[in-house]
């Protein structure tokens, strides 16, 4: 896409090896993530006795850090700098971002138990550091695809794979790690996050090649305005933040991403304390959830070129929401709740890839109106509320804990413990996903395109 006069140029086409070896990125953006919320908790609470409040307090200041630090990163990636020439607007930021999570991602799970205090400010330091480097890499990563797949079959191709390597990263960190992961021994979360660093390693070997930014890109940017950062952010809050589009699909995003939260992070504290079984059990739900995830995306990039992408996204929500929601009646692991796994493993499908190609479709939009490729804000503003559900996450567990009288140093638990955790489990998620998917649809689909109520001319994706 040319920038400055908001026309689409011809757009490479790229080898299938390109498209699958550049979107091995995305099994880095997906395993990180679900490896920290499904275990930073328990972790923190049942492994180290961690203070409650204090871990509390430390999401919180680690969300007001991701306010800042998402957008701002992202802005970093779209600003014009001397290199751009040569390297590339992404392609550096990629890389460092890559070698941050190599180097910090383990010492979140390294257990420092010498004072409560020692813990607080040690666990504040390295979130800090390593929210840094993540943001770098998924909103550079993000922004790349956007422009580097501009034909609708690359972008679904890239979809596709993304799915593929999203359900690659759950067999890792949800169903491999269990097996390492021993209760009562911290360091073996420290060990599994060790061996999750190796794994970002060999992705960034692979993708090296296919993240350097094209030629016709490279001169792309060349005929781009030299906006400071401040000029870029003020140009990007003006066109983005107004757009009923964009904050559409990002109500939506949230809705999926809380879903993700609440019940990824239950299915420890499930089998622990529900089932009273090993971590290593959790396979028995993960496994028939990915094996329908990589049957159902094929046929969901199929399914997006046949029909509205917008009306697979609200069938998925349903999908996910009712069985999710039936979840909280389980006690055991049974043919239903197998049947659960299947149906949330099809609607989450579905709805991340129709979610995605909606969204590559509002950034192109904004594109236009600019007249400036801004995606590194945009996207840094997904990174910030992917990360915000933590915020939400965290302190609802630990409220709802303290409310029903669980014990982290028990097995066994109270009738009302169980309940709650049935209730962060199951009808927390089951509510989100499907409350914030309608409210995002109907924000999405409101007749102004703009939050001010005055219609925005922007023409549409091709």
């Amino acid at each position: 896409m040319n920038n400055v006069n908001g026309k689409l140029s011809a757009p490479n086409s790229h080898s299938t090896a390109n498209i699958v070896l550049f979107s091995s990125t995305t099994l880095i953006i997906s395993l990180i993530p679900l490896f920290f919320a499904s275990r930073i908790v328990i972790f923190y609470e049942t492994e180290i006795l961690f203070d409650p409040l204090l871990l509390g307090t430390v999401m919180i200041l680690f969300t007001i850090w991701d306010a800042v630090n998402d957008p701002l990163m992202g802005s970093i990636s779209d600003k014009k700098y001397h290199f751009t020439s040569r390297w590339g607007k992404r392609y550096p930021w990629i890389m460092l971002g890559f070698l941050v999570l190599i180097l910090v991602f383990p010492f979140i799970f390294l257990p420092v138990t010498q004072s409560k205090w020692s813990t607080f400010f040690y666990l504040i330091f390295i979130l800090l550091i390593f929210e840094a480097g993540y943001t770098l890499l998924g909103s550079s990563y993000m922004a790349l695809r956007n422009v580097k797949f501009s034909q609708k079959q690359e972008r679904r191709k890239n979809v596709a794979t993304g799915v593929i390597y999203r359900m690659v990263g759950i067999v890792i960190a949800l169903v491999a790690v269990p097996f390492i992961i021993e209760n009562g021994n911290p360091m073996s979360y420290f060990i599994s996050a060790v061996i999750l660093s190796g794994v970002v390693l060999i992705v960034f070997l692979l993708q090296i090649k296919y993240s350097r930014e094209e030629q016709s890109l490279l001169e792309q940017y060349e005929k781009e305005p030299e906006n400071s950062l401040k000029d870029n952010i003020r140009i990007a809050l003006k066109t983005g933040m107004v757009n009923r589009k964009y904050i559409g699909s990002i109500i939506m995003l949230l809705g999926t991403l809380l879903w993700d939260a609440f019940f990824i992070a239950s299915i420890p504290y499930f089998i622990k304390y529900v089932v009273k079984a090993d971590p290593d059990t959790e396979i028995l739900l993960y496994i028939p959830y990915i094996l329908t995830a990589l049957v159902v995306a094929p046929l969901t990039i199929k399914l997006c070129s046949k029909f509205p992408k917008m009306k697979l996204y609200l069938i998925s929500i349903f999908i996910i929401g009712i069985p999710t929601f039936l979840m909280g009646f389980m006690e055991e692991i049974n043919i239903f709740v197998i049947l659960i796994s299947i149906f949330a493993g099809a609607g989450t499908t579905v709805l991340n890839i129709s979610h995605s190609l909606i969204l590559m479709e509002v950034l192109d939009e904004l594109a236009k109106k600019s007249h400036i490729r801004q995606e590194g804000f945009y996207n840094g503003v997904v990174s910030f509320v992917t990360r915000i559900v933590t915020l939400v996450q965290v302190p609802i567990f630990l409220l709802i804990h303290n409310l029903t009288g669980f014990k982290a140093d028990r097995i066994e638990q109270s009738a009302s413990a169980i309940w709650g955790i049935n209730i962060h489990l199951a009808i927390i998620p089951a509510v989100l996903v499907v409350g914030l998917g309608l409210v995002g649809v109907s924000v999405f689909n409101s007749k102004s395109n703009s939050l001010s109520g005055v219609p925005q001319a922007v023409a549409e994706p091709d």
